[in-house]
């Protein structure tokens, strides 16, 4: 596997396989009982530990967490591109429901990896719920500072809801300086109905996950329904 991944404390480093054979680093923690496990998708910014730590506290109250990492960044072999990420994305997922097979799955994506969950989803029926943070509408719409070599790529993510059937949740604070705050209202428009929006006051686009708890039991109580 790829290199062992300099996890915080209460994450444990682990590997998963692409399909395409590239070997990656990410960080994992077991759920209490039959607690749901947050698949957390990174943005393409800062490095596994900061990316882990920033997830660390959807992990509170009993849940399971694994923090994934893409092909290209840090340590891992290979070139980031739209089509390995989200083989990345399915690889990630794959070996959280190896892990803990009878627990129930909520992808997380943030952004560059909303993209990446809204993508998995639609493949994917057994979920809980997709919950994105700072998700973009596409690629191509945002400034090259997010798109950090990926805007050959399209991330097509109005095309991507539309086919998700799990229950979607957009959180977005109002004051992104990254993605404006009408990307997710497009968003829950595309979605046919199938999304809820949360708006956040402040935050900008790097939201502190620990201020979530409570929005995340609520996501769960509404999916479970």
């Amino acid at each position: 596997m790829a290199g062992v991944a300099p996890c915080p404390d209460g994450l444990e480093p682990i590997g998963a396989r692409a399909s395409d054979g590239v070997e990656l680093s990410g960080c994992w923690r077991a759920p209490a009982g039959r607690r749901p496990v947050i698949v957390f998708f990174p943005g393409n910014a800062g490095n596994i530990r900061s990316e882990a730590e920033m997830a660390l506290p959807l992990a509170d109250r009993g849940r399971g967490l694994l923090v994934a990492s893409w092909r290209g960044f840090g340590d891992n072999p290979g070139q980031p591109s739209e089509v390995g990420l989200f083989a990345d994305g399915a690889a990630f997922l794959a070996e959280a429901q190896r892990r803990s097979p009878e627990a129930p799955v909520v992808l997380f994506g943030y952004s560059t990896g909303a993209a990446v969950a809204l993508n998995t989803a639609r493949r994917e029926e057994a979920l809980l719920a997709v919950v994105t943070l700072g998700a973009f509408t596409d690629m191509p719409s945002l400034a090259p500072g997010l798109a950090r070599g990926l805007m050959r790529d399209r991330f097509d993510n109005l095309s991507a809801i539309a086919e998700v059937h799990a229950p979607i949740f957009l959180i977005h604070a109002r004051d992104d300086e990254v993605v404006p705050f009408d990307h997710a209202e497009a968003l829950k428009a595309a979605s046919g109905g199938q999304a809820t929006l949360i708006a956040v006051t402040r935050g900008g686009h790097r939201l502190d996950l620990g201020t979530l708890t409570t929005a995340l039991d609520r996501i769960e109580a509404e999916a479970a329904r």
